[in-house]
């Protein structure tokens, strides 16, 4: 199984593409935390953020 996975990787395309899409699920992370610390900072009440 690891080696079929670094198979994969070796292929260039398929390694900027799946290394893009960890990038953008970490981007995604944060656009759904930020917000969180942003109501908490321009309020500063527990409650606003849940």
């Amino acid at each position: 199984m690891l080696s079929n996975f670094k198979n994969l990787l070796s292929t260039r395309d398929f390694k900027n593409l799946w290394f893009g899409q960890a990038i953008s699920r970490i981007g995604d992370a944060f656009y759904y935390i930020g917000p969180l610390f942003v109501i908490k900072k321009i309020f500063n009440d527990d409650s606003m953020v849940g």
